[in-house]
């Protein structure tokens, strides 16, 4: 098995950048790209997700909470926007349940009282990463950037992807980098 070098000069690099869900296409095919170039953009799920007890907010039992109820399961919600009212003596009392954050109404159950909502979908953004040439484009999804350059291979990676300059400050592998070769 022949063995793998740190460091490959001038080689072919290929690099797909593709969205984890549809989305918006930004670049065309040929189009020559600089590596902060953004490729596509889209919306992704919200994990963010909150259990609202309205029946305890209103003081009603469970099984009565869909008379109160102002929003149903898929609706859109604002923060703050009152998703559930209940009034008593002749409107002289109001008890109001409102909704903790942007979102959507995913769930709504009679037996426990609970309303579930799911916070609005994330933007996101896929860059190039590389400066290149825009040779293939996956429609809604994203596109193929090619250009030569080196490839530098190492063992671990924190953080997301990002670009910038290598430097080399030591001739050869043995040597030791001291703090006074960082600039």
């Amino acid at each position: 098995m022949p063995k793998l070098k740190a460091i490959e000069k001038g080689i072919a690099i290929r690099k797909t950048r593709r969205l984890p869900a549809a989305g918006e296409v930004l670049v065309k095919l040929g189009d020559a790209v600089k590596e902060d170039a953004i490729i596509a953009r889209g919306h992704v799920r919200n994990p963010e997700i909150i259990e609202v007890r309205v029946d305890q907010k209103l003081g009603v039992d469970p099984f009565n909470l869909s008379g109160y109820m102002l929003k149903k399961k898929g609706d859109a919600v604002k923060k703050d926007e009152v998703i559930a009212i209940r009034r008593s003596f002749f409107g002289q009392s109001t008890k109001v349940c409102r909704s903790p954050l942007d979102g959507v109404v995913e769930a709504f159950s009679e037996s426990s009282g609970k309303v579930l909502i799911r916070g609005d979908p994330l933007p996101i953004e896929v860059k190039a990463h590389v400066p290149g040439k825009v040779t293939e484009l996956f429609p809604g999804e994203g596109a193929v950037v090619e250009c030569r350059g080196s490839l530098a291979r190492g063992a671990i990676g924190i953080g997301g992807e990002t670009h910038g300059h290598l430097e080399v400050l030591v001739d050869n592998p043995d040597e030791v980098l001291t703090n006074g070769l960082i600039n």
